[in-house]
């Protein structure tokens, strides 16, 4: 059935409205309402509708909460599962572990976009004595106005359900420098179909013992690449395979790698460099890439003076690729002067580029001829009124100015027919003026 609740006011507008017009045409034989009547019941109307209209709106945003409080039992349903994979111990208790589980040791415990708390405490079955673990999720994601609490019990397995056997140890561990701050480790899969991790541990002297104090990370593959290492060091690593029990073997043999020495060549200064005016307040940049096979990134730096210095106050950006477009603060018919460096992965800069350069387009006024002009200041201004008839009465002329260009060919103070200055590509003449005096004058006619 289709909801007519929102219709219903306008129909009882005209019925109100009906009655109304008969009382008062004092129609014969018809009864109607007075004003007064009239004006009440256009309230009551208004307050329905606006009723309907609200419970509309809070009906919306219901469904939305609903769906997103379904969403998140489901998830914490799911990471119950998760957990009840764990062995016994491995489950925490708040009051000891505060932070239980850790994001690092425990990604899949946690969900992208929603906020999951746990708490694990102690308690004691009233029938049997026996203690167990209960756990609560707590899940949360706007627009819903208070998080989502599942809360389950977890039991210790008897003694004789309980897999009490460990994996065995893993084999084949290798390591390898990957540069100056990274090692590669990588192992054979254990073939126990219960095996839920490897625990990682490193340290830097050999023969170590695997404990807390040199844990690194739990894996859950057999490869793992140790990173933020010090250059030029030696590293000695372990690995335990743990299963879904908890069960942990015991640690593998031991191997080690020493990290690369720290990278203090710098790349080549990068070649090539050409700068074009793409606007007013633009210019694309463009070089060479480096052939080095470990280059991070380029610097640019810019100046509105020629043959400058490379340094912070005139750096503006560093970009991964051997192109980028200027766009910032630049001003219209400006000269600006840029040179680049190359930067490898280990931080060292080569020696700046050669210099390019490139003049932003200028904003030009169009005038219209005859145009007379007098005073100090620089101007830019364009025509496309220029004759280029040969006729003795149409020319230009100047005198007391510091310059007259016109489509970059200087005509100061000088008097010149217009047909014997040729048009720009685009068929307009481009008029640049500058003058240090109020008695400084252009005259073309």
């Amino acid at each position: 059935m289709k909801n007519k609740g929102i219709k219903m006011p306008g129909k009882y507008y005209n019925f109100i409205y009906k009655h109304y017009r008969k009382r008062s045409e004092g129609i014969k034989g018809q009864e109607g309402f007075t004003l007064v009547e009239v004006m009440v019941a256009l309230l009551v109307i208004s307050i329905i509708t606006v009723g309907l209209v609200q419970g509309t709106r809070v009906s919306v945003n219901t469904v939305k909460v609903n769906k997103e409080k379904t969403r998140a039992i489901a998830i914490a349903n799911e990471k119950i599962e998760l957990i009840k994979t764990l062995s016994y111990d491995d489950i925490k208790l708040q009051s000891e572990y505060p932070n239980w589980p850790d994001e690092r040791t425990y990604p899949m415990l946690y969900e992208s976009g929603y906020d999951i708390k746990y708490k694990v405490t102690e308690a004691t079955d009233p029938d049997t004595g026996s203690s167990y673990k209960q756990l609560t999720i707590s899940v949360f994601k706007p627009p819903m106005r208070v998080p989502v609490n599942v809360v389950t019990q977890i039991y210790p397995l008897e003694q004789g359900e309980r897999d009490t056997t460990p994996p065995a140890a893993p084999t084949g561990l290798t390591a390898k420098a990957a540069g100056p701050f990274k090692i590669d480790l990588d192992w054979n899969d254990n073939t126990e179909d219960d095996i839920e991790g490897y625990k990682v541990y490193r340290d830097t002297v050999a023969g170590f013992t695997p404990s807390n104090d040199n844990f690194v990370i739990k894996v859950v593959t057999s490869e793992y690449t140790d990173i933020s290492l010090t250059p030029s060091t030696k590293y000695y690593y372990r690995v335990k395979a743990v299963d879904t029990s908890g069960n942990e073997s015991e640690p593998s043999l031991e191997a080690s790698a020493t990290t690369d020495a720290p990278d203090t060549t710098p790349p080549a200064k990068p070649t090539g460099l050409t700068a074009t005016a793409t606007g007013q307040t633009s210019i694309e940049l463009n070089w060479n890439n480096n052939t080095e096979d470990d280059i991070e990134g380029y610097e640019i730096y810019r100046s509105t003076t020629g043959g400058f210095t490379p340094e912070d106050s005139n750096f503006i950006r560093k970009v991964n690729s051997n192109e980028y477009t200027d766009e910032e603060g630049l001003d219209a018919g400006t000269k600006y002067y840029y040179r680049i460096k190359a930067v490898d992965t280990s931080g060292n800069k080569s020696q700046p580029s050669d210099e390019a350069s490139a003049t932003t387009l200028t904003v030009y006024t169009e005038i219209n001829l005859p145009f007379i002009f007098d005073g100090a200041g620089e101007y830019y201004w364009k025509t496309n009124q220029f004759s280029t008839v040969s006729a003795g009465n149409h020319y230009v002329n100047s005198w007391n100015l510091d310059l007259l260009e016109i489509n970059g060919v200087d005509y100061t103070n000088t008097y010149k027919f217009q047909h014997e200055i040729p048009p720009s590509s685009d068929g307009w003449w481009y008029i640049h003026y500058k003058g240090s005096h109020s008695y400084s004058h252009v005259e073309i006619k």
